[in-house]
């Protein structure tokens, strides 16, 4: 058998593969040898029905079986040979055998980019502290207000008005055409909430319970459905309840509803604890995204669209479930899609190059760093060792491996870096 391997571009070779005529004339003897020991053909006992006659009830069979396996085992040994990693399924066209002839065949194989080396000189990063104000602890406090807010009728009965929650029966036509699929009965809404489409809530203000309006809207382009997209739709709506929320005191009594405090001082200090963890995993988190597009932007490498393609594949199974918890409401837009692109590619090129780096820098895990983290994780927990490590056991243990490796590899990347003077930026910014 010979094998040769070109190229194509990084991540795409074509391997071009022949089998001599004894080396198919062989594979041909042992299948015919094996079929006549188990062929049952009407005239002969088995096992004695003799080749040519094998030869003329299974000939086709027997060529694409011995075709198929010639090309699997050819296959194999390109990839041990010329030290490729597929990453896909190899493009090929069954080869057909021919008497007496050579058996060749041409695959193209998508294959893993080889990272020879990875540059991390001259990784520039700026630090950013995130501060916490005392707007920030009154805007969580406001949450919680309304968080434990009770929902109540008003009192004298009145229209709508903005931030109520409110109780509809609604229709849909669009274009003219029914569609009773896109209605619904008892369905609740918060006005103000973003969740609404602004026609649709502006028509909702200042309606009276038990009053029916009919209310014009353009559906987005973006909308869930794509044949509805732009068209012209009309809501029929009867609001059936109309409740505010009663917000309660902010006084210690409220303290003592939202847990295990006595004081509202002791809640407002909590408060500032929890925001100030956030706003420091918010800022390392920020750090690790500057220190990974740095790397990227300093490496640019070709990612294999089979990997590519997984990791969107994996990244919209998690969103499905997301999209689940949500429920219905849930909008799933075009440019949601093209940021999941985006993030896929990156992750992919990202795990190609912390792969290639951890080899270069011997950043590795033992299981004596294993059993640290076990360590770890049962004193956050408060659980027994023993319980951690039979949790973490094939796919779990294998992820938190990766977690740890990325982590030293992160760490690895800070040390290469030089970080600038650092500046402060409001918790949540965006744009860290």
């Amino acid at each position: 058998m010979q094998t040769h391997v070109q190229h194509l571009s990084a991540v795409e070779v074509e391997v071009k593969i022949e089998y001599s005529w004894p080396d198919v004339q062989k594979d041909l003897d042992q299948t015919y040898q094996q079929l006549q020991r188990t062929a049952t053909v009407r005239g002969f006992r088995k096992g004695k029905a003799p080749r040519h006659v094998l030869q003329q009830l299974y000939r086709s069979r027997v060529h694409e079986q011995v075709a198929a396996g010639l090309v699997e085992r050819g296959l194999l040994n390109a990839v041990r040979e010329h030290n490729l990693f597929p990453v896909a399924a190899a493009d090929v066209h069954p080869p057909h055998i021919h008497e007496g002839e050579p058996l060749r065949f041409t695959a193209t194989l998508e294959v893993q980019p080889e990272v020879s080396s990875v540059d991390t000189s001259g990784l520039s990063i700026e630090r950013v502290e995130i501060s916490v104000t005392a707007d920030d602890i009154a805007q969580e406090l406001e949450r919680l207000r309304g968080q434990h807010a009770e929902l109540v009728a008003p009192d004298p009965e009145r229209a709508t008005q903005a931030d109520d929650v409110v109780t509809i029966d609604y229709t849909v036509d669009i274009d003219d055409t029914p569609h009773p699929e896109l209605g619904g009965q008892s369905r609740t809404w918060e006005l103000g909430s973003g969740r609404v489409l602004p026609e649709l809530e502006a028509g909702l203000l200042g309606m009276n319970v038990n009053e029916t309006r009919a209310i014009d809207v353009t559906l987005p382009e973006d909308q869930g459905q794509a044949e509805f997209r732009g068209k012209r739709a009309r809501f029929t709506i009867t609001l059936t309840e109309v409740r505010h929320k009663r917000l309660a005191e902010l006084d210690d009594e409220f303290a003592k509803d939202c847990g295990d405090f006595d004081t509202l001082d002791a809640l407002k200090a909590e408060i500032e604890t929890q925001l100030r963890s956030n706003a420091d995993r918010q800022a390392v988190s920020a750090l690790n995204e500057r220190l990974v597009d740095a790397l990227v932007e300093k490496n640019p490498i070709a990612v294999p669209p089979s990997m590519v393609a997984q990791q969107q594949a994996s990244m919209l199974r998690e969103l499905a479930e997301l999209t689940k918890a949500l429920g219905s409401d849930f909008q799933w837009t075009e440019d949601m899609q093209n940021d999941l692109n985006r993030r896929a590619e990156k992750k992919v090129r990202v795990g190609l190059l912390f792969g290639a780096l951890a080899k270069q820098a011997h950043i590795e895990v033992t299981p004596d760093d294993l059993e640290a983290r076990f360590k770890k994780l049962a004193e956050e927990s408060q659980t027994n060792i023993a319980k951690v490590r039979a949790k973490y056991q094939g796919r779990e243990r294998d992820m938190l491996m990766s977690h740890i490796a990325e982590e030293r590899i992160l760490e690895y990347l800070k040390n290469q870096a030089t970080m600038t003077e650092s500046k402060t930026a409001p918790a949540g910014d965006k744009n860290l």
